[in-house]
């Protein structure tokens, strides 16, 4: 009998720590409803169970939701795990929705997945009385949804005291008049507050949630000197500047943004260069020859570049910015028609300025860092990682926009065709294609004047992503780049910063996919410090029914 009694007592020590080797919790939804055509607001309820895995992303739902929440929940666990700066492949998150009949699934439930994956990552307790609707979207922000006013509704209905809605989405058009939902929210006896992001957004929830406090960011020195090499070359050929480009040039250069400098030069040399060829007695003959000086300096660098090593991370950001000027330089090249002279002559100076950045930017060649880089199948599993992850939003995204994303697709195309030839030019082009589809999402539904602040959230993201990639000893040259570019353009092309700023995001975090041993690492103190835990846990809880097993055997002993 004492021989079942011991494998009992083990079968509840094993299913102790079984049990807490996990974290589980929940949320509640603010979903809309369909009954008869009519729509109104309801509550939902998301489940998550955390447990030891390899990465993998589950969702379980009743009744049956759309393919567009699914996804919303791989982009709350990615973007959770990035923004907390954890290692999440060795976990595995059990997603579970449980709401009423005629429930309208989408995208709205991306940001309280989201916080809630963060709280149980990092034991933050939420507060129940809050709740909150949104879309989650790269750097942890919070997108636009619909149907904000029967939410918020729902919401007092069920006694919630806050609910959180995206920045920039306050005003809602409804029959020709614009309804403010924050006042709408205090007639119905319920806080409204705007949020931007992922952090602002916990503050809410836990008032004791404190932001990682970030050291000021400062720049390579030797990316300074490197940078503004290529500002001086590039601005020296440029004789007279077209328009306000002078004084924007200036400014750059004044404030040391030698990235912008360059691109303002680059810009201002084309249109200087272009209108030269036009005033020179360049006859249709002439262009073969001109096309053939062009292709031998082409294949030249193209072959220059195929023989450099990638030796570190700033090698592989190197030669991506490189090879996309080699690309796009052959690109121009095949757009050259001899029968259309005029446009010919504009496109072959356009090549010829895009090549001369080419070589330019080899100069970075010799910024040098100690994180090395896999090699090709492990620059090929990158991309098709990051692939999947622009599948994944583009699919996203068209649901949501009623005009074709031919050019998106095609990017992504281009991508696919380069993976098993080119994996460095396919990651590149992947994260550029991710980018543009992460630009649109994180301004659906965003009125114009709201832009702005959109603007300046996405931009202090990507400057804690670039402090926090500093720390990892890595110069994250590419991301910079856009961000400083980005900065530059706010004044006069919004649009244009969105899309340089979500480049920087994105471009960012480029040493995730080649660092494997120190996120191997950190995975294994992770999981033995989980077990290491749960085991002290299990061990406690089964010493005491041991003890107290003891104790009722010893009054009952002559029962056995």
């Amino acid at each position: 009998m004492q021989k079942y009694q011991k494998i009992i007592l083990l079968a509840l020590l094993l299913t102790l720590q079984t049990v807490i080797a996990q974290r589980e919790g929940s949320i509640p939804l603010l979903a809309l409803i369909e009954n008869n055509g009519a729509t109104r607001g309801g509550i939902a309820n998301l489940q998550l169970n955390i447990q030891e895995g390899n990465g993998g992303v589950f969702l379980d739902t009743f009744p049956l939701t759309k393919f567009t929440t699914q996804i919303s929940m791989r982009f709350a666990q990615q973007i959770a795990c990035q923004e907390l700066n954890l290692d999440c492949s060795n976990l595995n998150f059990f997603y579970t929705i449980k709401s009423a009949k005629g429930i309208i699934g989408g995208p709205s439930a991306g940001a309280a997945a989201t916080i809630l994956s963060a709280s149980l990552l990092k034991n933050i307790p939420l507060n129940e009385s809050v709740v909150i609707t949104g879309t989650i979207n790269s750097g942890g922000m919070i997108g636009s949804v619909g149907g904000l006013k029967e939410k918020i509704e729902a919401a007092a209905q069920k006694n919630y005291s806050k609910v959180l809605i995206p920045k920039g989405t306050k005003d809602q058009e409804e029959n020709n008049s614009t309804i403010d939902m924050i006042k709408y929210g205090q007639e119905q006896g319920i806080t409204v507050i705007e949020v931007g992001t992922l952090s602002e957004s916990l503050k809410q929830f836990n008032n004791n949630f404190e932001q990682e406090e970030m050291p000021e960011f400062y720049i390579d020195e030797q990316y300074k000197k490197i940078m503004n090499q290529v500002a001086e070359d590039l601005c020296n050929r440029v004789k007279v500047f077209p328009d306000n480009f002078k004084n924007l040039t200036m400014k750059a250069l004044d404030e040391k943004s030698y990235y912008s400098a360059a691109s303002l030069c680059f810009r201002s040399h084309i249109e200087e260069k272009q209108k030269e060829y036009s005033e020179l007695n360049i006859e249709k003959e002439h262009m073969p020859f001109l096309k053939m000086i062009l292709k031998k300096k082409i294949d030249k660098l193209d072959q220059e570049l195929s023989e450099q090593n990638t030796d570190s991370i700033t090698d592989l950001q190197t030669i991506m910015s490189v090879r996309e000027r080699i690309d796009e330089t052959k690109e121009l090249f095949n757009e050259m028609k001899e029968e259309k002279l005029e446009e010919a002559l504009k496109i072959f100076a356009f090549a010829e300025e895009r090549l001369y950045s080419a070589k330019l930017w080899t100069k970075f060649f010799e910024l040098k860092d100690s994180k090395k880089v896999l090699d090709k199948t492990n620059l090929r599993k990158s991309c098709e990682n990051k692939i999947a992850e622009s599948e994944e939003r583009l699919q996203y995204l068209r649901e949501y926009v009623p005009f074709p994303l031919t050019k998106t697709e095609n990017d992504l195309n281009k991508a696919y065709a380069q993976l098993e030839k080119d994996p460095i030019s396919c990651l590149y082009l992947a994260s550029k294609t991710k980018a543009g589809i992460n630009a649109i999402l994180s301004v659906l539904g965003i009125k114009k004047e709201r832009i702005p602040e959109i603007l300046e959230i996405k931009l202090d993201l990507v400057k804690k992503s670039l402090v926090r990639a500093q720390q990892k000893s890595v110069f994250p040259l590419i991301s910079y780049s856009y961000y400083e570019y980005a900065n530059s353009l706010t004044e006069f092309d919004e649009q244009s910063a969105i899309l340089y700023a979500e480049y920087a995001l994105e471009f960012v975090s480029l040493d995730m996919y080649f660092s494997l041993n120190r996120l191997a690492e950190k995975k294994a103190f992770t999981f033995l410090k989980f077990q290491f835990n749960s085991f002290i846990s299990g061990l406690i809880i089964g010493l005491l029914i041991f003890g107290l097993f003891l104790i009722i055997h010893k009054k009952n002993k002559n029962f056995f």
